[in-house]
């Protein structure tokens, strides 16, 4: 487990435990460090699926080297489909690294309007961001997460494969 000293210890061991059991609750995200602890903890349990659908791949998130470590860790079984809504001030090194490890990333058509952010872990888990704009900064990232929610991951998953991956096209 990496080192996640900043983040209060009880909401750690609420979330630890909320992932561990597969609980059905929705946790809250008040800042950035609750997004990327959220974050790595779904993409640390994914067994077959992850869709994520992003603004952008920004620095400030997908280069801490824990987001990274939990992508490093999944097995090459794990299909990651990545969709970047914004792609302005991606991280290079982890578009560099998700293409050496087959993730499929695509950027969205400007003509589609999905506002809310989401990550899927396979067919139950999720973390759901509140509507923000683009710059990114430790208090406007709020959302809430559930490691036990099929039904809601199925809408999600249904707005990701057909309203989202037919508007695509490939990221340079």
């Amino acid at each position: 487990m990496e080192d996640w000293s900043e983040i209060d210890l009880k909401y750690q061991e609420l979330v630890l435990e909320a992932s561990k059991k597969s609980q059905d609750f929705d946790i809250e995200n008040s800042d950035i460090d609750h997004a990327k602890f959220l974050s790595y903890l779904l993409v640390e349990r994914a067994k077959h699926n992850i869709k994520i659908f992003t603004g952008s791949l920004k620095e400030l998130f997908y280069s801490d080297k824990r987001i990274q470590s939990a992508f490093k860790s999944l097995s090459d079984k794990v299909k990651v489909n990545i969709i970047i809504a914004d792609g302005e001030g991606e991280s290079q090194d982890f578009i560099k690294f998700a293409k050496s490890k087959g993730f499929n990333i695509k950027k969205l058509s400007k003509s589609v309007k999905v506002k809310n952010h989401f990550l899927l872990s396979d067919d139950k888990a999720f973390r759901l961001e509140a509507v923000h704009d683009n710059n990114l900064i430790r208090e406007n990232v709020k959302g809430i997460a559930n490691f036990n929610s099929p039904s809601v991951v199925k809408k999600l998953a249904y707005v990701f494969d057909n309203e989202l991956l037919n508007n695509v096209t490939d990221i340079k």
